[in-house]
């Protein structure tokens, strides 16, 4: 199974890091990094009949340090 994953631009954001869980508190989760100036992402190799906890943040890079800003809400979604 897939999950789009889509967000709101961030202006002098460098890339996304989209952090997935089927833990409501990411104990154990899978991170994607997104290194262009995107608004989506599709998600593949999820399992059918399960509940996902999605939850992203933007990072920039600076003096070859990441910056990251603050995790966005965390929504779920159900395949």
């Amino acid at each position: 199974k897939k999950l789009k994953v889509k967000w709101t631009k961030v202006k002098k954001a460098t890339g996304y890091k989209i952090y997935i869980s089927q833990s409501r508190s990411f104990k154990k989760q899978r991170v994607v990094t997104v290194k262009k100036q995107a608004a989506s992402k599709i998600i593949s190799g999820l399992s059918k009949n399960k509940k996902y906890y999605v939850k992203i943040r933007a990072y920039t890079s600076s003096g070859g340090k990441k910056i990251y800003s603050g995790y966005s809400n965390r929504k779920s979604k159900k395949l």
